[in-house]
């Protein structure tokens, strides 16, 4: 029997779930918030996403440097669709998918997609962060919304989120506040969603932990 766990659409069998990803027609920036190693191939994008999205959808992560693309491609020498390249998109790291013009009826119509996989449990290491600072596209590594501070990634001064509203970017800035004496987020501490993803830029280097449990 599915249960919902902490949100309305995630649920969960025992520790084995999906999450539905909101999707809509050109820019989307999601994450992966379920190991997929179960499925066979590991964590790649044929796993995480399978064949449900549609022909010449393109997905890109970001390695650091620069980004690693994948495109759900029709061979027409096999007559089959497939991701090629078929790369990596572990636990807690994030990517842009771009759904082609027309395919969902129209900008504003939003398709969910669901993604299965088992929800990771115990102590948890993001290693999708840029260890030594720098610029990161990740979520969080289980399958939950809430505030960051619920995932126990612990800010510096000066730690950037940005999350993409459809138009253009949402920010957030972990910053010294000379009145109060204190550091806080401004204009408000970010949230997300689960398979929500977002950039990270944290000047100094800095690591993500989480405990987890299903219960």
């Amino acid at each position: 029997m599915a249960i919902p766990a902490m949100a309305d659409n995630v649920f969960s069998v025992n520790v084995v779930g999906y999450v539905n990803l909101p999707l809509k027609e050109g820019l989307n920036l999601v994450a992966n918030p379920l190991d997929t190693l179960g499925n066979g191939g590991g964590n790649t994008v044929s796993n995480v996403f399978g064949g449900v999205l549609p022909v010449n959808t393109r997905v890109q992560t970001w390695n650091g440097t620069g980004f690693n693309g994948a495109t759900f491609a029709y061979n027409k020498g096999s007559k089959t669709t497939n991701w090629s390249p078929n790369i990596q998109l572990d636990p807690g790291a994030g990517a842009w998918i771009t759904i082609p013009p027309g395919t969902f009826g129209g900008t504003t119509v939003t398709q969910q997609i669901p993604t299965v996989g088992t929800v990771l449990q115990g102590h948890l290491v993001n290693t999708n962060i840029a260890l030594a600072g720098g610029l990161s596209l990740l979520g969080a590594i289980v399958p939950m919304a809430g505030d960051v501070s619920n995932f126990n990634y612990i800010p510096k001064v000066n730690d950037r989120i940005q999350f993409w509203n459809g138009v253009g970017f949402d920010g957030f800035t972990f910053a010294y506040n000379k009145g109060s004496k204190t550091t806080n987020w401004s204009p408000s501490s970010p949230a997300f969603k689960p398979g929500q993803a977002f950039w990270l830029n944290n000047p100094v280097a800095n690591t993500w932990t989480h405990n987890f449990t299903v219960n």
